[in-house]
């Protein structure tokens, strides 16, 4: 019997570790392929169809349910004995309907997969239909939906009876990808528009088998490992057992990405964590709203100035990446309430604000209130909102426009001094402030719906400070200090203020380059090179900045 699971993920770097966890607690043979949703479903199509699957799994998400589908629909007219079936969060959460529309897919597998996908092949390699599989939908005599009551001991397993996720074999083939690993499964909290909410409590892998999986991890010359866990820290203790075994067990040039409740952080926590190594650890922390009355209605603590205090402690110890998160049209969020969440978690100093979007996933509780709310929302996959009681569609429209923008100056991290300048003066403090004038700018010229170079951008934000009067000596100054750290390589645009001659500025650069001390103090990397590779790597460039 021929078992095929297939992954189609949002990009090549990416990996699909469900799919790992149940090819090695099967017992049997099983092969995985992994796609991404750039490939054309031909060159899909063909890849599954050369491999002969007698049983032929895909793992269904909202970014790849439309592509998974029709890879389904597809296989079905070209090899119709095949066995179709479908897991993950969107098919589990749509799963009578999602047999209903497609003909191609013969069973969905709800819950945690293991021992229910274990337990589903065994029965059709005994030449049985699987029927006593719990957490299964399949289709009866009379083609229609049908559902097997879940087992928590089949669905929701204790996390020892699990095998490891992968073998040395599938490390090897991962290597140069991100890794995700998961010490544990369930989240202690209830967010309404989380598929989570529904969790009973939190299960947790042993640490030492923790620190042997981690080991044999890094063993494999993996660099980024990415845990998984809903709340990595939501038990205090065991994750700062985990961060002092990271720091001081794994090798350097290996680094780890948590979801953390930043609110959780104890001083203990923060003095291990502002030990670490410089990039050895990524935070992702979720705060989706500073508003209590939009907190409650989702069912999220208020813990904003806790979280506050502690990101910005991390902030200034400067050793670990910081990836705050907010969502746009939650419940009750209106425009000004919105503009203040954004201002506040600018002003924690995170290195990358993510601004995202309400996406109201079926079966959650979001979801049962959106009458209440007002939420209208796109009825296919990503579900996201469109309009709410407090935001209109022109409205969340403009703050898509204002995503792009802090994407592109802001999390790119090119223009901090700049933007840095231009906020604190001529905006009061108020990112938010800065980022909608921008916005309107781009939508007045016409420019949010065309593509630029990386380049552009610095002249693109100087016609915007001209046209509202800011293109002063300063933010003209702070702008070519960005440019030339960004982009070393390419000469000085036209609008950078440079006063000093340029053969002035390469006799200087020569005079410091050959100052073993100045080598030392500043530039320690180059330590050791030669004249010529120094000059390559380096530039000289003339700022003048106000001292205030």
């Amino acid at each position: 019997m021929q078992i095929l699971l297939v992954a189609i993920n949002a990009r090549y770097s990416h990996s699909n570790p469900a799919l790992y966890g149940l090819k090695n607690n099967l017992n049997r043979p099983c092969e995985i392929i992994e796609f991404n949703i750039n490939q054309p479903l031909d060159y899909m199509l063909g890849e599954v169809h050369r491999k002969s699957p007698d049983i032929l799994g895909l793992s269904c998400y909202i970014w790849n349910r439309q592509q998974v589908l029709a890879l389904a629909n597809t296989f079905r007219k070209v090899v119709p004995n095949c066995t179709i079936i479908v897991g993950g969060p969107e098919a589990a959460s749509t799963a009578s309907q999602l047999l209903e529309d497609n003909p191609g897919v013969d069973y969905v597998l709800t819950g945690e997969g293991e021992l229910a996908f274990k337990a589903f092949v065994s029965q059709l390699a005994e030449g049985r239909k699987p029927l006593f599989v719990p957490g299964l939908w399949y289709r009866d005599e009379q083609g229609k939906p049908r559902f097997i009551p879940a087992d928590p001991a089949i669905n929701r397993p204790d996390l020892t009876e699990i095998n490891f996720a992968y073998t040395s074999q599938d490390l090897q083939r991962l290597k140069g990808r991100i890794i995700y690993y998961e010490s544990s499964r369930g989240c202690p909290y209830t967010c309404g528009y989380c598929l989570s909410s529904t969790d009973q409590g939190v299960r947790f892998l042993p640490l030492d088998r923790v620190k042997k999986e981690i080991s044999q991890i890094c063993a494999s010359g993996a660099r980024l490992v990415k845990f998984v866990d809903r709340t990595f820290n939501c038990q205090p203790e065991r994750a700062k057992e985990l961060w002092d075994y990271l720091i001081r067990s794994t090798p350097k040039e290996v680094h780890f990405h948590f979801e953390i409740g930043a609110d959780l952080l104890d001083n203990e926590s923060l003095t291990l964590l502002k030990a670490a190594p410089k990039g050895k650890f990524q935070f992702e922390i979720g705060v989706q709203s500073t508003n209590p009355q939009v907190l409650a209605a989702v069912g999220r603590p208020d813990r904003t100035s806790r979280i506050a205090a502690n990101v910005r402690e991390l902030a200034a110890a400067g050793n670990i990446h910081l990836h705050l998160d907010l969502i746009a049209g939650l419940p009750l969020e209106d425009w000004a309430s919105f503009a203040a969440s954004f201002d506040r978690v600018f002003r924690m100093r995170p290195h990358r604000i993510q601004l995202g979007f309400l996406k109201v996933l079926p079966g959650t509780p979001v979801a049962a209130s959106r009458e209440r709310y007002g939420l209208k929302h796109l009825d296919q996959p990503p579900y996201e909102v469109l309009e709410t009681n407090h935001l209109s569609y022109s409205e969340l429209w403009m703050l898509k426009q204002i995503e792009e923008l802090v994407e592109t100056y802001g999390n790119s991290r090119r223009f901090s001094n700049t933007l840095t300048y231009l906020i604190d003066t001529a905006y009061q403090g108020s990112a938010f402030s800065f980022y909608l004038d921008l916005a309107r700018h781009w939508v007045e010229t016409g420019l949010y719906h065309r593509k630029h170079k990386a380049r552009d951008h610095y002249d693109l934000l100087v016609q915007f400070l001209e046209k509202k009067g800011m293109a002063d000596n300063e933010a003209l100054n702070r702008l070519k200090l960005d440019y030339a750290l960004s982009e070393q390589h390419s000469d000085l645009p036209k609008w950078a203020p440079q006063e000093v001659a340029e053969k002035t500025l390469r006799q200087e650069q020569h005079r410091l380059l050959k100052d073993p001390e100045f080598i030392l103090d500043s530039f320690s990397h180059l330590t050791g090179m030669k004249g010529r590779e120094m000059i390559k790597r380096t530039r000289l460039v003339e700022v003048k900045l106000d001292d205030t």
